[in-house]
């Protein structure tokens, strides 16, 4: 054998002619053999199987789902139609208990026929924009205003039915806390066409999970997703939204393929091959996804992979002895590379091989040399990524500034209530209501300066009325800067601490002003008080902290937090800057780089 490689290869030969004729001669051959009955026998079992039972158990439990809940909206149009009920929902009983509590009883009445017709229903609720509560079952109602709780906005502004996923505990009854599946429709006034309140269905989530529990393949299963491929229920308690699923939005729903499910920022599980089925469900917006995983189908796996194996192991047999042959032609330059990733692994990558030797050696030279640059290139760019990683800490940063004046403000308007000045107590529940929405922004970390000012002088108002005459404020923005974007909750700390550490201390009253103006590329918010005052060394200490040291012993947490979210979003060059003269007050600058106008997309 070792004379006829000799005899083939000649004394006088490259390295690429050597391993190519190895190649063919034990390997390219045996694989291609190999592929061909890997493909013959598996491809075509993979497909008829998983094609079949996917699509088969997807289409009944689709259908068993679609069954079940057009039974629970048949309820619904009952209770939403009733005459009774809709009559009530016109009538607005004021003080009237006795009435009231008459109607109540009555109309409970009405929808007792829910527990008989559909068991699994936890609660029929009707809830009107009156005030008016009706419900099929002796579950006490929530304490609360439903009128003003996101779900009945969101099923009163629909025009058909709003489907909610799984979640914790009824919406609108006290419960046990067990997980339940919501949906609601709005009641139309069938004399005036007008929406007179909500109907609202709590499910057990059981029934979801008898009907999804079907397996498929062994160890297959079905997932429920949303209309953006959020797991609304997975069998497994899986959460999160699957990202590589965009190739079959648009596609007929009885299609199968084979892809990766990967998760949001993880794969899941291993980025195995699935095969997946999905099926639509309109009434509720949602889709059924079938996932069997590809070796759970295959009934040839071990056949394969023992004939796989058998013949590997010829395989390896073959290279190592070629590998032998051609050992003491590569030595001399595959130990120069050895040493060099040696030197690599213990951190120094100031490493240059000389491209010399065989052309094959000469090619891997060049490219260990440009693998060593690209490493280089590779550690710089980590190093820029970090900093993009500290913007994943804004969430944990803006948790933490809640409104603890909320106690104070409730207080207030208690004791304006008792002295009966309800212009007050409307002025200050409306700032209330506006300061929390502008603050949570739909979950948006950027609002527009406008936003911004809002929520600032909502905060203003509440102050303004609990300290009476301890000061006044004004609010001078031009109205070209109104649509820049700015990092929430930036001004309101600064005005907070303008009003407890500045004017609240000085007996006179105070003033607080908010103005802006635009500097080449960059743009400022100034926050002006005529409270106590720094001294030097505080102001000092203060700004020497927002520049970065942290030996500066301050209690300036809100301050702090602020600063830190500005250079986060911002860049460096952004951030506070602080003025400040005692008894005569303080200034503190806003400097925002990367003007951008305000687009809504």
């Amino acid at each position: 054998m070792r004379s006829m490689i000799n005899a083939l290869l000649g004394y006088k030969s490259s390295i690429r002619k050597s391993l190519l004729l190895f190649f063919v001669l034990f390997a390219l051959i045996p694989t291609i053999i190999i592929t061909f009955i890997y493909s013959y026998f598996s491809t075509s079992y993979i497909s008829k199987v998983t094609m079949e039972l996917g699509v088969l158990m997807i289409d009944r439990v689709g259908s068993e789902l679609e069954s079940f809940f057009s039974t629970i909206t048949r309820v619904g149009d009952i209770a939403a139609g009733n005459q009774r009920i809709q009559e009530s929902l016109r009538v607005h009983y004021h003080d009237n208990i006795g009435d009231r509590y008459s109607k109540d009883i009555e109309n409970d009445s009405e929808l007792y026929f829910a527990n008989y017709l559909q068991p699994e229903i936890l609660g029929l609720n009707v809830l009107g924009d009156n005030g008016n509560e009706f419900k099929s079952h002796n579950r006490t109602f929530i304490n609360q205003d439903h009128t003003k709780r996101y779900w009945y906005r969101k099923i009163r502004e629909n025009d058909g039915y709003v489907w909610f996923p799984p979640h914790i505990g009824q919406y609108a009854n006290i419960s046990a806390g067990e997980t339940v599946i919501s949906c609601g429709r709005p009641v139309v006034d069938k004399a005036t066409g007008a929406v007179t309140g909500v109907v609202l269905i709590d499910v057990r989530e059981d029934v979801l999970r008898d009907i999804v529990s079907t397996q498929l393949g062994g160890s297959g299963y079905i997932l429920i997703l949303d209309e953006r491929d959020n797991v609304i229920y997975s069998p497994f308690g899986l959460t999160g939204s699957l990202v590589n699923l965009s190739e079959i939005r648009g596609k007929n729903h009885r299609e199968t393929m084979v892809t990766s499910i990967r998760m949001e920022g993880s794969s899941f599980p291993l980025e195995e091959k699935f095969i997946t089925a999905f099926r639509e469900i309109p009434q509720m917006g949602w889709k059924l996804m079938g996932v069997i995983p590809v070796r759970s189908v295959n009934r040839w796996n071990n056949f394969l992979t023992v004939l796989i194996s058998l013949v590997f192991l010829v395989i390896i047999s073959m290279a190592f002895y070629a590998a032998v042959s051609l050992s003491n032609k590569v030595t001399s330059p595959i130990r120069k590379l050895s040493l060099a990733m040696k030197q690599i692994e213990k951190g120094d990558l100031n490493v240059s091989l000389p491209e010399e030797g065989y052309e094959e050696v000469v090619e891997l030279t060049e490219s260990f040399n440009r693998m060593i640059s690209e490493i280089q290139l590779l550690l710089q760019k980590i190093y820029e990524e970090h900093g993009k990683l500290r913007k994943a800490e804004l969430k944990t940063l803006q948790a933490q500034i809640n409104p603890h004046f909320l106690y104070n403000t409730l207080d207030s308007i208690l004791w304006l209530n008792r002295d009966g000045m309800k212009d007050e107590v409307q002025t200050l529940v409306e700032s209330l209501t506006a300061f929390f929405r502008i603050g949570i922004s739909r979950g948006k970390d950027i609002i527009t300066l406008r936003e911004e000012l809002e929520h600032v002088e909502n905060y203003l108002k509440i102050q303004s009325i609990r300290y009476a005459d301890k000061f006044d404020y004004s609010i001078e923005v031009d109205e070209n800067l109104l649509d820049y974007r700015i990092p929430k909750l930036v001004l309101q700390p600064l005005v907070e601490n303008a009003i407890y550490h500045g004017v609240k201390l000085v007996h006179r009253k105070g003033h607080i002003g908010i103005t802006a103006e635009t500097r080449n590329d960059t743009w400022k918010i100034f926050v002006t008080d005529t409270g106590k005052g720094m001294t030097p060394q505080t102001l000092e200490q203060l700004n020497c902290y927002l520049k970065g040291k942290t030996d500066v012993e301050l209690n300036i947490f809100g301050v702090g937090n602020v600063n830190e979210r500005l250079q986060i979003i911002c860049g460096a060059d952004a951030g506070l800057v602080y003025e400040s003269e005692e008894e005569r007050g303080t200034t503190v600058a806003v400097t925002l780089s990367r003007i951008e106008r305000f687009r809504e997309e």
